[in-house]
């Protein structure tokens, strides 16, 4: 036990040695207590992704797991045979099914691995297409207009292809994905648009016209261009995020805030901090800019500049 003891102490001096041999370079390297704060709020928001990521390792038991699982298909198939909204033509010996939906307004999905493709087409509905061994463990419902999907299992492998039509406006978007992929393969527009993705990734091949834009990424990627917003607001955790933006610059007032990270913002402004909080105000600015980057890289440019 002494020994033991013995061993705990000398351990405990040697990382206390590191400590302070840490905390005297940081200080001749110019890092102030404003960064230690600064560090703190970038740990949180890596924190808080991890977190979101470890509530879906909760392990149960495996009768508990299962009666899970059972009830979510239910009612996934409920969605289906109760509602009536949503048209079902599945193909078991292809693991497909494919469901449709009038009137949309609104687009929520919540999902965990899955890869997720959203595409326009010239028909005058929404079609969602699931692939995959268990497409039937996907949620669907279309309640007055929202048409709501989401997945509760950690399954690989398994996509998602959701067809709006061309002219479709949405009130609101809200992509939600835990470790998968969300790829916007057309031009949408929308009043409202949120996406966070956890450790997954988000890009697009076309524009986005957002009145409102959300983005949050927590150690994924998002790869947005063509962007036209009024008002955009992002929070990056340790990952990266890429956006291009039409118009210029000084349409924009910005609102910046990074940790440890690098946040840079078009060239024009000369606008790079690694550390602290900045505000720019241009004369006759309508639109506004907040950014919020923790450990990771955000970079805004535009397209016009």
């Amino acid at each position: 036990m002494k020994r033991f003891l013995k061993v705990i102490l000398i351990l405990a001096a040697v990382f206390g040695v590191a400590g302070l041999g840490l905390t005297a370079g940081g200080a001749a390297m110019g890092a102030t207590m404003g960064d230690v704060s600064v560090l703190d709020h970038g740990i949180t928001q890596v924190l808080r992704v991890l977190d979101h990521e470890d509530s879906w390792e909760v392990e149960d038991s495996e009768e508990d797991m299962d009666e899970q699982e059972d009830d979510f298909q239910a009612a996934a198939e409920s969605a289906v045979t109760e509602k009536g909204v949503l048209a079902d033509s599945a193909d078991s010996s292809a693991y497909t099914k494919v469901y449709e939906a009038s009137a949309v307004s609104d687009l929520f999905c919540d999902l965990r691995y899955e890869e997720l493709v959203l595409k326009t087409w010239n028909e005058d509905k929404v079609q969602v297409k699931v692939s995959g061994k268990d497409h039937n463990r996907i949620q669907i419902s279309n309640n007055n207009g929202s048409l709501r999907i989401a997945s509760n299992q950690k399954v690989r492998n398994r996509s998602i292809e959701i067809f709006c039509p061309e002219n479709l406006s949405f009130q609101k978007i809200k992509l939600q994905m835990g470790a998968g992929t969300i790829e916007l393969d057309g031009d949408f527009k929308a009043e409202q648009m949120e996406v966070n993705v956890g450790a997954g990734t988000i890009e697009n091949s076309s524009s986005l016209d957002i009145k409102e834009a959300d983005f949050t990424v927590g150690v994924g990627t998002a790869d947005i261009s063509e962007l036209q917003v009024e008002n955009l607001k992002g929070s990056c955790g340790m990952g990266d995020m890429e956006l291009t933006l039409t118009g210029k610059a000084t349409e924009y007032n910005y609102e910046l805030k990074c940790g440890l990270g690098n946040l840079e913002v078009d060239d024009s402004l000369e606008t790079s901090i690694t550390s602290g909080n900045k505000q720019i105000t241009n004369e006759g600015a309508t639109k506004n800019i907040k950014l919020d980057c923790g450990m990771g890289n955000v970079q805004v440019e535009f397209e016009e500049d």
